[in-house]
């Protein structure tokens, strides 16, 4: 009730964009360190830090050029050189707080993890809200300031308190470095920004349809309506998991569909009570949060209610349908290696030994390979029968590529020098 819809609406489209910059600008240098972090240990923390500093730059300046011309069109945007800084200023403490928080996740050290997580929502809360009462900025460089204090007092505590000087230390990276950066990071990112503009991009429609009070009253009514549901669905979800796939592995399909099933009726009934009294005490729910100025016109909050509730039915129906459509196992031929080096298999090239083949069956053995072992024979075999490959070492390591594997010309070669060399040791 401190900011007026206005003040609130031009918030609510500067924390998407913001968030924006931050998953752009990192990379996908978080997942990188979780990928590679037991392998190079600090040195990939650091050399991330490098590449996400100089990524967070290009991509904050070019958000904020993007911001000020489109800005430029609204007079309820005031944009400044004051508020360029502070963005820039959030967007790097940001991009610290990620990699930070991404490099305890892979040390495995979760009550740290926890601790710093809830710490740093208790700072940015409470920097923003001191910024937001003792200053007399705009709501945005308010909230810019707030959130990067209370991520420097964080920063400041881990560097100081708990003696962790390496998080501000960084090594310049190699191009080999860079290049795998890119290469594992981008698509990652490019998945998640996707789904982030999914739930936040309709709100710069309402802004350019309308005005920023009519994004405040939608985001307000808009996170209202979904908590009423998440904590239904959600809790359901997370207890329907494991058992449904335990029971579709061990081939109990129909007491797995009969339970999926029991789940969706107990959520539409319990929905469609929540979705009666929601639509009743919508006045009560949004004084809760805010005050009447932020009241959806007639009929908005029933429809944000029952796009929420369509999307819990969605949760559940998504699991049934990935289940009946999850057959990957169903015929699957194995490659068990015994011997010499195998050369006519391109793909298997760094593994030693030759190959018996198999053919597996709802993971039971269903058809072995004992036909000559001629290119021609062996490819016929692999075409009619596998799905997935799994080649397995010594009974100790396996891999697994879907999709078929073309055998050429050169491999056939390969496959009659190897046959000639066994012949010649043989005599």
């Amino acid at each position: 009730t401190v900011l007026t819809p206005n003040e609130y609406g031009e918030l609510q489209l500067i924390i998407p964009l913001l968030g924006w910059v931050v998953l752009i600008g990192c990379l996908g240098t978080p997942q990188f360190i979780i990928r590679y972090y037991n392998r190079d240990k600090l040195n990939i923390y650091k050399e991330s830090l490098f590449i996400s500093t100089i990524g967070i730059l290009v991509v904050s300046l070019v958000a904020y050029l993007f911001f000020y011309y489109f800005s430029s069109n609204y007079t309820s945007f005031i944009h400044s050189f004051h508020l360029g800084l502070l963005f820039l200023l959030a967007a790097f403490t940001q991009q610290i707080i990620t990699l930070i928080k991404a490099l305890l996740r892979v040390q495995e050290r979760h009550v740290f993890y926890n601790a710093i997580t809830i710490s740093i929502k208790f700072f940015i809360v409470a920097g923003v809200i001191c910024c937001i009462l003792l200053l007399s900025k705009s709501p945005i460089e308010e909230y810019l300031l707030g959130l990067s204090i209370g991520s420097i007092v964080i920063l400041f505590l881990l560097v100081w308190y708990f003696n962790m000087h390496y998080l501000y230390k960084w090594r310049k990276p190699s191009l080999l470095t860079v290049k795998k950066v890119f290469s594992y990071g981008l698509p990652i990112v490019s998945i998640m920004l996707m789904g982030d503009l999914l739930t936040n991009l309709n709100r710069y429609i309402i802004f350019m349809e309308l005005d920023s009070a009519s994004v405040a009253k939608y985001s307000i009514g808009s996170m209202i309506a979904s908590l009423c549901f998440v904590v239904l669905y959600e809790p359901l979800n997370t207890i329907l998991h494991p058992p449904v796939f335990k029971m579709w592995e061990e081939n109990k399909k129909q007491k797995c569909r009969n339970i999926i099933t029991r789940y969706i009726n107990l959520y539409l009934i319990i929905g469609l009570i929540i979705l009666g009294l929601a639509i009743r005490f919508e006045d009560i729910l949004i004084y809760l949060i805010a005050n009447m100025d932020y009241r959806l016109p007639a009929g908005g909050f029933a429809i944000l209610l029952i796009s929420n509730f369509l999307l819990g039915i969605y949760r559940f129906l998504s699991i049934h349908y990935y289940i009946e459509k999850n057959r990957n196992n169903d015929n699957v031929v194995v490659v068990s290696i015994e011997g010499n080096n195998i050369e006519h298999f391109d793909h298997f090239k760094d593994v030693q030994g030759y190959p018996t083949i198999m053919q597996l069956i709802h993971g039971k053995k269903h058809k072995e390979y004992t036909g000559d072992r001629s290119f021609n024979d062996i490819l016929k075999f692999v075409n009619d029968n596998f799905n997935q490959f799994s080649i397995q070492k010594g009974g100790k390591k396996k891999f697994a590529k879907k999709g078929k594997k073309k055998l050429t010309k050169r491999h056939k070669k390969k496959s009659r020098k190897s046959r000639k060399q066994r012949r010649k040791s043989r005599k």
